[in-house]
């Protein structure tokens, strides 16, 4: 056992001993790799040093490249000005069309807007210079675009105003030439997608596309009136301006040009660019013409109900102007909507004030009214016309109903018949009109103890000319044979009256004696003497009436060839049964003195008292 522990206590001093050593050589080990540590830090302070030298080095390097390239860019660019401007100035010299033109510039645009990015970039100070230049190569190059763009959009407007022949045919579809249009559009819209500088020509032509347009509708309301007057539209439209006022033409072309302008915008725009862009070319539109119409309104109201006949085809107009507007206007049009419907309110006003005014102004007037046996008067006429507009544009009848059963007096009495329908009121207020209008002019003869025939020449003149006029107008269409009748009753009383004078003369040729022709009867100087004297009378006379009639009579030429025949046949058998009887008698040694006429002379005569209202 002792042998044992000597063995291990030996070895735990081996142990130790090894173990010892081993700390030495750690130690050693140790203050060798403090040594080596402090060195590594002095080789690693130096290798920074040489990692910096490098990287400034490769970044010197860098920028010398990058220089270089930059240098041979603006080299690039300075060389290219001058090429690109000749290329231009060149194009503008040869027969290229148009878009080509564009095309070009475009193109050049491109170049020029790289260009311009690429120095904005640019690191070269001495590069501004070269900037500048490109600056101004491109603003004149979008000068010469916007002018380009400029001459499409008048030569667009140009063709535009080809088409006002046919504004008011209702019968054509009217719409703008738009394909060009479309074409050149869409080159603007792809060159702002395409490039990078900082301005958008769609925006710009955008803007002369509303200038252009306004322009050019102001332009296409003018030519059409120009070329109305001057007889050059188609023939539907020329049939249609026919008895309508301005202001109704102005309504109808406005709804079918801005309609049009409408569609054209859809085609070329989106929707929301098309309403926003529609607006201002119609408040443009809209505002030129607008005091022009409002100038109308003015005068109508202004001018007598005669002439307010006018205003019938224009609510026909303004009928016409809100249909086509609900059918073909794609926006909806506030300034255009309100237009029309402040004129159709104010027409209305006027109208309803008219047809009052007609009736106790001028048809049942307590004024005197102006007699003339020189045809028809202005009034008489005005009155006809008035109705027969009414009755022609039933559009306007609402108005006439609004007023009711004799609504258009200023005292109604009980015993007045009431209408049930539309024509009855019709009815009620035409007749009412004439007959009171006759009824004025006979009291106003009468008040001035005008003579008879006369008065009978001025109210037959009306008489036949209000049944003829009914009868070949859309009147007739109101009208029953109770109320023909009533005219024919009329015409026969005042027939009456004026052939009172002619039955005055005549009676100068009545004889209570009866010789036969070729016999020489015994006169008594008595008999002669009163022979003489119907002889003078009736020269006096006859002449008298004759020369009146051709100097102040005239006549509606149905009435002067109906009233011919009836003098005729009053006068000239009586005479030439007188002028048989004593033209071969000795009551005058002189007869060229007393029997101044041949049966067939006085004929002639009688009928010049009449040729000037039959020429």
């Amino acid at each position: 056992m002792s042998r044992d522990v000597f063995d291990e206590n030996k070895g735990l001093e081996n142990f130790q001993r090894s173990l010892g050593s081993v700390a030495k050589d750690i130690e050693e080990a140790s203050d060798i790799l403090m040594f080596m540590d402090k060195r590594l830090g002095v080789l690693e302070e130096s290798t920074s040093v040489i990692r910096g030298d490098v990287t400034n080095y490769n970044r010197v390097s860098s920028n010398i490249y990058d220089t270089l390239k930059e240098m041979e860019v603006l080299q690039v660019i300075h060389s290219n000005l001058p090429k690109i401007k000749a290329e231009l100035n060149t194009s503008d010299k040869n027969d290229a069309s148009i878009t080509e033109k564009i095309q070009l510039v475009m193109k050049m645009l491109r170049v020029l807007a790289r260009y311009y990015i690429s120095l904005q970039s640019s690191p070269l100070h001495f590069s501004t210079k070269t900037q500048r230049k490109v600056e101004i190569a491109l603003s004149e190059t979008c000068s010469r675009l916007s002018s380009l763009c400029q001459k499409v959009l008048q030569t667009h407007a140009a063709s535009s105003l080809k088409k006002t022949t046919t504004i008011l045919d209702l019968d054509q579809t009217w719409a703008f030439p738009t394909e060009t249009l479309q074409q050149f559009m869409g080159l603007i819209q792809q060159f702002d997608n395409e490039v990078l500088y900082p301005i958008s020509y769609s925006s710009d032509i955008s803007s002369n596309y509303v200038k252009t347009k306004s322009e050019c509708l102001v332009q296409l309301l003018n030519s059409l009136f120009s070329q109305s007057e001057a007889g050059q539209l188609n023939e539907a439209s020329k049939e249609f301006v026919l008895g309508k006022e301005e202001i109704g033409i102005y309504l109808i072309a406005l709804a079918r040009i801005l309609s049009a302008t409408a569609s054209e915008l859809l085609q070329l725009y989106d929707t929301e660019t098309s309403q926003a862009l529609y607006q201002r070319i119609g408040k443009n539109v809209i505002s030129t013409v607008s005091n022009s119409i409002h100038q109308c309104e003015t005068a109508y109201e202004q001018q007598s109900s005669l002439e307010n006949h006018i205003l019938f085809p224009l609510i026909h107009c303004v009928k016409i102007t809100e249909d086509y507007i609900q059918m073909n206007m794609p926006f909806e049009d506030v300034a255009l909507f309100d237009l029309v419907s402040g004129v159709r309110k104010e027409v209305e006003k006027i109208i309803i004030s008219s047809l009052s005014n007609l009736y106790n102004g001028y048809c049942n007037s307590s004024k005197p009214v102006a007699l003339s046996t020189n045809g028809i008067s202005d009034i008489a006429r005005g009155i006809m016309l008035f109705l027969t507009r009414l009755c022609q544009y039933k559009d306007s009848f609402y108005l006439l109903e609004s007023i009711g059963d004799w609504g258009w007096r200023h005292e109604v009495t009980a015993d007045l018949p009431q209408s049930t329908t539309a024509r009855e009121l019709a009815q009620n207020y035409i007749m009412d009109c004439l007959l009171s209008h006759l009824n004025s002019v006979e009291e106003s003869a009468n008040a001035i103890d005008t003579l008879t025939w006369k008065k009978g020449i001025i109210l037959l003149n009306i008489s036949v000319y209000f049944e003829s006029a009914c009868v070949e107008s859309e009147i007739a269409t109101y009208l029953d044979d109770e109320h023909y009748n009533n005219f024919s009753e009329l015409s026969q009383k005042y027939s009456s009256m004026y052939m009172d004078v002619w039955r005055q003369c005549s009676q100068n040729m009545l004889d209570a004696t009866y010789t036969k022709a070729k016999e020489k009867p015994n006169m008594s100087t008595k008999d002669r003497e009163a022979t003489k004297e119907k002889f003078r009378n009736f020269n006096e006379q006859i002449t008298s009436i004759v020369e009146n009639h051709k100097e102040s009579v005239r006549f509606e030429p149905s009435v002067a060839k109906f009233l011919l025949q009836e003098v005729r046949k009053t006068v000239l058998p009586l005479y030439q049964r007188f002028y048989d009887k004593y033209f071969t008698s000795d009551f005058t040694k002189y007869k060229e003195k007393y029997i101044r006429f041949t049966k067939a002379q006085l004929d002639s005569y009688i009928t010049e008292a009449f040729s000037p209202s039959l020429s």
